[in-house]
């Protein structure tokens, strides 16, 4: 199960997207710009953050840009847009954002997407191998929005 903060200034979109994830069991905020988001990532640690990209005010690349100021691993930022050329993608991914998918998006690639960020996110190597040899990259435990 992951955090996730879903942003778009679309409240249908928001809602639908928030009412799925929800049914996969994860637990889910909603936010409806980019101040509103850097907001709710000040006070609650989040896993994922799925963005859109073409927002009024502050747009889902400068989200981008300052949640990676916040901390430049985490959360997980994956653009859901309209934008999606190849120039949409590199400025995305130039940004923060970790993934890119276009609107309209297929449930199965949303479900995918997570499903890799879920196993990054929480794998956990061991200390120390069976050789006795160390992990390069080892990712801290994660907590849920409700702790």
């Amino acid at each position: 199960m992951l955090g996730i903060l879903v942003v778009d200034d679309c409240p249908d979109s928001v809602m639908t997207l928030q009412l799925l994830l929800q049914s996969w069991g994860h637990e889910t905020l909603i936010a409806a710009d980019g101040f509103q988001t850097l907001k709710r990532a000040e006070l609650i640690e989040l896993d994922v953050v799925i963005l859109d990209i073409g927002m009024p005010g502050m747009d889902g690349y400068e989200a981008a840009k300052r949640l990676r100021q916040l901390d430049p691993q985490k959360p997980i930022i994956i653009a859901l847009s309209g934008y999606c050329t190849d120039a949409d993608v590199r400025r995305s991914l130039n940004a923060g954002f970790t993934a890119h998918l276009s609107k309209p998006v297929a449930t199965e690639d949303i479900r995918k997407v997570l499903v890799i960020c879920e196993k990054c996110l929480h794998w956990n190597p061991p200390a120390q191998s069976e050789d006795g040899s160390r992990p390069t990259v080892s990712l801290p435990a994660r907590r849920s929005l409700e702790e």
